[in-house]
């Protein structure tokens, strides 16, 4: 527990979801990546690219983040403040929306298929929003597939279909969100 700061039973204490997160996309999935980090990994907190603690903490702040990596193993937060304030518009804000709705289409992935994994009902909105206005065709088809899953629904029987032009995308979201937003309550 004194490495982790996580009991020893609990996914934080997994050596491979800190050291080798879910931040890569691979055979239409996201996937561990292949190299091993530390998760105090400050190009990745800087950029607010996707972060092995946030990504289990995907409703906390990324200076909820900072404090706990300075707390724990000596980050030091002053070094990036000016970065850190650069690239993350919604300090405020869950990472995991901020990631969600960002520029960097591997990091709107990442926070899908987490989001989606963790079950995350707050975020339901900004998924369904996420069928329709992310520009990469694998970001939507990965997060059709992961609300099919999770909330036992096929969307295509719904009228939606991740390849679809953005016309067709809006008036088919259109349809389905109040559908969607109705299968699991935000939490």
């Amino acid at each position: 527990m004194a490495h982790t700061h996580h009991p020893m039973d609990s996914t934080g204490a997994r050596c491979m979801n800190c050291h080798m997160p879910k931040i890569s996309e691979g055979l239409q999935d996201a996937t561990r990546t292949h190299r091993i980090f530390s998760p105090t990994n400050v190009d990745n907190i800087e950029a607010n690219q996707p972060n092995a603690c946030n990504l289990c903490h995907l409703e906390k702040t990324i200076d909820w983040t900072v404090a706990r990596l300075s707390e724990w193993h000596g980050y030091d937060a002053k070094a990036s403040e000016a970065k850190i304030a650069a690239n993350s518009p919604n300090r405020d804000g869950a990472v995991g929306l901020g990631w969600l709705t960002g520029n960097h289409h591997a990091t709107r992935l990442s926070a899908a298929q987490a989001l989606i994994l963790a079950r995350q009902g707050w975020a339901i909105p900004a998924l369904i929003d996420q069928l329709d206005t992310d520009p990469f065709l694998i970001n939507r088809q990965l997060t059709q597939r992961g609300l099919d899953q999770w909330l036992g629904v096929k969307l295509r029987d719904l009228g939606y279909q991740f390849y679809m032009t953005p016309p067709e995308r809006k008036e088919a979201i259109a349809r389905l969100r109040p559908e969607l937003l109705q299968r699991e309550r935000p939490k």
